[in-house]
């Protein structure tokens, strides 16, 4: 028999395939599924990207859907995928957030308030994403914004994050 990754109340996610036909294998939180992942390699690190690295040991790339901009909106889906240092996928996490309030403008990020009525709240999943974030070098198209966004769901959680140095792909010419 095969080791279930549930057997330890693990959480949806890609791992290690227990059948070893591909390297990773996603479990959707009750069972294994098809979709299996292949280690994404990109190409050697360059000089700016090991300077981008400083001491850190990956990246996290992350992207947040909010209920709107202010400091009083909340998060409604969060993704961060980890690449180690010689580029490679190590890691995705990407959930929906029940907000506990209107979900905003969903005619930008297409979430309704039926898909986020069954999600967890960001106080539930806040470890999962802290950990994920904590001394990585942050990198999001807008990362002030995503970082604001999270680090007041963070405040709210009670959790401080240590952020690493970031790249914002929006300011990237």
């Amino acid at each position: 028999d095969v080791a279930v990754a549930g057997d330890n109340g693990a959480q949806a996610g890609w791992y290690h395939d227990p059948w070893g036909l591909a390297p990773y294998r996603w479990w959707d939180g009750s069972a294994w599924t098809g979709h299996t992942h292949e280690p994404e390699q990109a190409p050697a690190a360059t000089a700016a990207l090991e300077k981008l690295l400083a001491g850190s040991d990956r990246i996290a790339v992350v992207d947040v859907e909010t209920t709107g901009l202010y400091n009083v909106d909340r998060v409604v889906e969060v993704a961060v995928v980890t690449i180690d240092r010689s580029g490679t996928v190590v890691d995705e996490f990407e959930t929906l957030v029940n907000p506990g309030r209107d979900v905003g403008p969903t005619w930008l990020h297409q979430i309704t308030a039926s898909m986020v009525g069954d999600a967890p709240t960001f106080d539930e999943v806040a470890h999962h994403v802290a950990a994920r974030l904590d001394g990585a070098i942050c990198a999001a198209h807008n990362l002030p914004f995503d970082c604001r966004m999270l680090a007041n769901e963070f405040a709210s959680a009670g959790i401080d994050v240590h952020w690493g140095a970031g790249l914002d792909t929006l300011t990237v010419t």
